[in-house]
C-alpha cells in the first residue's frame, strides 16, 4: 500500500512546489499562455472560496489547498510575465546599438591585463532614467572600484554564449555593455553610502586578512568557501574540483551556513544565553552572513531554512523541514524571478530535497544496525555518507544532463573524503577572522587552514588526472532523458511506500534505459573521425578532430585566447571530457597564453609541437614546455612532413611552404582515415615553387574536402582544382575567394561559403 506521503498535510509546501514548476513553465511559454492560465488559476480560487464560504460544498481543507495553489500558480506566472516580457523586453531593446551610460560600479568581476569585467547597476542611457544591472567590458586596462560612478561610451550587445547567457540572466542581467574607448570612460562620482558596495567591501576586507596570513592556494579557498568569493580562484583549482565532483563545496551552501551558525549556537549556549534570545541573534548573523557574501543563491536557500527553524523555536511550533526547503525556494523566486534560471539553485534545492526524503529512512535503517553491535558505527557512519551522496546527486542528475552536460564519476566518493576537511576550513577561517592578530593562535589556525586545503587541492589534482572521471552527458536525447528521470524521480517521491528501496525501482530503471541509450548511441557513432572547421578571424583558423569521445586540436591560427574559446562548443558537442592533444602549426606570441589557460582550465594530456625553424621559435618553444611540464603534460616535437598518429588509424600531416612577397610560411593539414581524406590549405598556396605546386595538386586531387583558409598571405588569384579529382565539397573561410573546376571532371563539386564554423564526418 502506497501513500502520497510527501504531500499529506503539508497544504504549504504542495503550493510552494505548485510555484515552483510554474516558475519553470513560465521562463518558456508564450506570454499570452502565461497570462490565460493566471486568468484560470484566479477563476478556480474565487470559484472554490464561494463554494467553501457561500455554499459550505466543499471542507475547509480541501478550500485551503485548492485556494492556495491557484494563488501560488497565478503569482508565480504573473511574476515571471513582468520579469521576462515586460522587464528584459525593455532591456534587450538596446541590443546592437551604441550608447552613453551612466553607471554604479556594484563588484568587480574579472580581471585580466588586457580588460575589465565589472558589475554595474546602470541609472541613466542616452540621458535617459533607467534603472537595469549589466556587465560593463573595458577593453583596456582599468582600475574601477565598487561605489565609483561612471559615464562612457558603449556598445551594447547579447552574450556570445548560451551558458554565458544563462548564466547572466540567473544574476537578472540581461546585456552587456563594451567600452573599447579608455578616454570616453570617466569616473564621474562616489557613491558615499550605498550597501552592497559597503558591504562588497567589507568582504574585501576580510578577503585580505586571509590573503596577508595564509599562501595563495589556501587564501583563494577560504575567501571562496567563507566568503563566497568563488571569482578568487584559480583556474586550475576551479578545473580539479569540477572533475572530482567536488565544486559545491567550494560554494556557499547548507553546510557552510549550518557549520557557522552551529558555532555561535553553541558558543551562545556556553553563556547559558535563553534559547529565545539564540534565536534571534543567529536570525540577524545569518542573514548579515547572507547580505556579506553576495546573495549566492544557495547560501540565500539554506538561510531561509534556518530563520524557519528559529522563527519555529520563538513561536514554539514544529518544524517540517520539507515545507521550510519549498518555502525558501518560493521566496527566493518570488523576489528574484531570475533565480529560476540559476543552476546552482536548482542543484542545491534538488540535492537537498533528495537528502531530506530518503536519508531519514536509511537512518532508520542504520539505528537498528548500530542497536545490534556498537561496532558497526563507524561501518555506518561511511555509509550514511555514501548514501547521503547518492540520494543527493539522484535529482542533480536532471539538472547536469540540461545544463552542466556531464558529470563526475567520483563525486560520491570525493563529498564523503572532503566533508571533514573542508568542516575544518570553514571553521577554522572563522576564527582565523576574529584571531589573526593573536600570534600564537593565529599560527596554529593557519597550520589547520594549509593543512586541509593542500589536501582538498592534492586531493582533486590526482582525481582529476584519472582517465574518464568525467563522463559527457550531452546527447541528442538528454533533454529528454533529463525529464524522464524527472518524472520518475517525483513519482518515487510521491508515491513513497514503507519499503525505502522500493520506491527508487522507477527511478532505478529510468536510469538503467537512459545509461543504456547512452551506450547504444555511443556504439553507433564508434570510430567516426568529426573534423569541425573553427575561423574565428582571419588569424584564428582552428581544426577540431574528434572520435571516440576523444579531441584533438590542430591551431593553424597566431594563438590567440578566441580561437581557443570557440573551440570549447566543438569538444562539447563530441563529448569529450578532456583533451587528447593540442598540435600547434607554427609559433606565435599569443600562444604562450593561450596555452597557459587551456592547460589550467580544461584537462590536456599532451602537447604537438613543431621542429622550431629559428631561435625565436626555439625561446617560445621552451616557455611552452615550461609550462606544458609544469602541469603535467606530455610533450612531442615533429618535423615538417611528418605523419602523426590518432584515434587508431588516423593520420594528420602538417606541410608548411614559403612564398617569395611574405615571411609568414603557409601551411597545408592534411587529417587522412582509410576511407577519406581532408585537407586545409592556406591562401596563396599557388605562389609556391613548381615543385611544390605540384605536390600540393595532387594531395588536394586526392582529398574528398578542402577547406581553403584564412590564415596566412591573402591572394586574389581564383583556385583552380585538377579535372581529375575526387572532391565532394570545397570550403571557404571567406566570400572573396572562388574556385573554377574543368569541365571535364566527372564529379560535380559542390562548394560552401562559412561564416566561422564547418563540420565534416571522414566516415560518413
Amino acid at each position: 500500500m502506497t501513500v502520497i506521503a510527501i504531500f499529506n498535510k503539508r497544504p504549504l509546501f504542495t503550493s510552494c512546489i505548485l510555484y515552483l514548476v510554474f516558475a519553470i513553465i513560465g521562463y518558456f511559454a508564450h506570454p499570452i499562455i502565461k497570462l490565460i492560465i493566471v486568468a484560470i488559476a484566479l477563476i478556480a480560487a474565487v470559484l472554490f472560496a464561494s463554494l467553501r464560504f457561500a455554499f459550505k460544498n466543499v471542507s475547509a481543507y480541501s478550500a485551503l489547498c485548492v485556494i492556495l495553489s491557484s494563488l501560488m500558480i497565478a503569482v508565480s506566472l504573473a511574476s515571471s510575465f513582468c520579469y521576462f516580457d515586460i522587464y528584459a523586453g525593455s532591456v534587450e531593446e538596446y541590443y546592437g546599438e551604441d550608447h552613453t551610460i551612466e553607471a554604479l560600479v556594484t563588484s568587480n568581476r574579472t580581471y585580466d591585463v588586457n580588460f575589465s569585467t565589472y558589475n554595474v547597476t546602470v541609472t541613466k542611457i542616452d540621458g535617459k532614467e533607467t534603472n537595469h544591472k549589466a556587465v560593463l567590458i573595458c577593453t583596456y586596462t582599468s582600475e574601477l572600484e565598487p561605489g565609483f560612478i561612471v559615464t562612457a561610451n558603449v556598445s551594447a550587445e547579447d552574450f556570445d554564449s548560451d551558458l554565458t547567457k544563462l548564466s547572466m540572466r540567473s544574476d537578472g542581467i540581461f546585456i552587456q555593455y563594451t567600452s573599447a574607448d579608455e578616454a570616453s570612460a570617466l569616473v564621474i562620482d562616489e557613491d558615499d553610502f550605498h550597501p552592497s558596495v559597503e558591504l562588497a567591501r567589507l568582504n574585501a576586507t576580510l578577503s585580505r586578512i586571509f590573503s596577508v596570513n595564509l599562501d595563495e592556494t589556501t587564501a583563494e579557498i577560504c575567501s571562496a568557501m567563507f566568503l563566497g568569493n568563488k571569482d578568487q580562484l584559480s583556474n586550475l583549482t576551479e578545473r580539479d574540483f569540477s572533475r572530482a565532483g567536488a565544486s559545491h563545496l567550494l560554494a556557499l551552501s547548507g553546510m557552510h551556513v549550518s557549520i557557522i551558525m552551529g558555532i555561535m549556537m553553541l558558543f551562545l549556549k556556553k553563556l547559558r544565553t535563553p534559547s529565545k534570545i539564540i534565536a534571534v541573534i543567529l536570525i540577524v548573523c545569518s542573514v548579515f552572513y547572507l547580505l556579506l557574501t553576495g546573495i549566492k543563491i544557495s547560501a540565500a536557500r539554506s538561510v531561509i531554512m534556518v530563520l524557519l527553524v528559529y522563527l519555529a523555536t520563538l513561536s514554539s511550533r514544529r518544524h517540517d523541514s520539507l515545507t521550510s526547503l519549498a518555502f525558501a525556494g518560493t521566496l527566493i523566486v518570488l523576489v528574484s524571478p531570475c533565480s529560476v534560471l540559476d543552476v546552482g539553485f536548482w542543484m542545491s534545492f534538488g540535492a537537498t530535497l533528495g537528502i531530506l526524503i530518503y536519508v531519514p529512512s536509511f537512518t532508520k535503517l542504520t539505528a537498528k544496525l548500530e542497536g545490534k553491535s556498537k561496532l558497526l558505527k563507524p561501518i555506518t557512519t561511511v555509509l550514511s555518507a555514501l548514501v547521503a551522496g547518492i540520494f543527493a546527486l539522484m535529482p542533480l542528475l536532471i539538472a547536469l544532463c540540461i545544463f552542466i552536460k556531464q558529470i563526475s564519476l567520483a563525486s560520491v566518493i570525493t563529498s564523503a573524503v572532503l566533508s571533514i576537511p573542508a568542516s575544518a576550513i570553514i571553521l577554522f577561517s572563522m576564527l582565523l577572522l576574529i584571531f589573526h592578530k593573536v600570534t600564537f593562535v593565529s599560527a596554529m589556525i593557519v597550520k589547520v587552514l594549509s593543512l586541509s586545503a593542500h589536501f582538498m587541492t592534492e586531493y582533486c589534482a590526482k582525481v582529476s588526472d584519472m582517465d574518464n572521471v568525467m563522463v559527457s552527458l550531452n546527447y541528442p536525447f538528454a533533454t529528454i532523458g533529463a525529464i524522464a528521470l524527472g518524472v520518475a524521480f517525483a513519482y518515487s517521491m510521491i508515491k513513497k511506500s514503507k519499503n525505502m528501496f522500493r520506491s527508487l525501482i522507477p527511478f532505478a530503471l529510468t536510469l538503467v534505459l537512459f545509461v543504456s541509450a547512452m551506450y547504444v548511441y555511443n556504439y553507433s557513432e564508434k570510430d567516426k573521425v568529426n573534423v569541425s572547421y573553427i575561423n574565428v578571424s582571419s588569424t584564428a583558423d582552428m581544426l577540431v578532430m574528434s572520435s571516440n569521445g576523444e579531441t584533438i586540436i590542430c591551431d593553424v591560427g597566431a594563438g590567440s585566447n578566441s580561437s581557443y574559446y570557440a573551440t570549447l562548443d566543438a569538444i562539447n558537442e563530441a563529448r569529450s571530457t578532456e583533451i587528447r592533444a593540442i598540435i600547434i602549426s607554427k609559433y606565435a606570441n599569443r600562444h604562450i597564453s593561450s596555452l597557459y589557460y587551456m592547460f589550467t582550465s580544461q584537462k590536456v594530456k599532451e602537447l604537438w609541437l613543431p621542429y622550431p625553424d629559428n631561435d625565436d621559435d626555439y625561446y617560445k618553444m621552451v616557455r611552452i614546455v615550461e609550462y606544458a611540464e609544469k602541469y603535467g603534460v606530455d610533450v612531442f616535437v615533429f618535423r615538417d612532413g611528418e605523419t602523426l598518429h590518432a584515434f587508431g588509424d588516423t593520420e594528420i600531416t602538417l606541410y608548411s611552404y614559403s612564398i617569395e612577397r611574405s615571411a609568414t610560411p603557409i601551411s597545408l593539414i592534411t587529417v587522412k582515415t582509410p576511407e577519406k581524406q581532408l585537407v586545409y590549405c592556406a591562401p596563396a598556396f599557388n605562389e609556391t615553387t613548381d615543385e611544390e605546386r605540384e605536390q600540393i595538386d595532387q594531395i588536394l586531387s586526392e582529398s574528398d574536402y578542402i577547406i581553403f583558409g584564412g590564415r596566412g598571405p591573402k591572394t586574389k588569384t581564383v583556385y583552380s582544382i585538377p579535372s581529375e579529382n575526387k572532391v565532394s565539397l570545397i570550403a571557404f573561410s571567406d566570400k572573396t575567394r572562388v574556385a573554377y573546376y574543368s569541365e571535364k571532371s566527372e564529379r560535380a563539386i559542390t562548394y560552401s561559403i562559412i561564416d566561422d564554423r564547418c563540420k565534416f564526418c571522414l566516415n560518413d
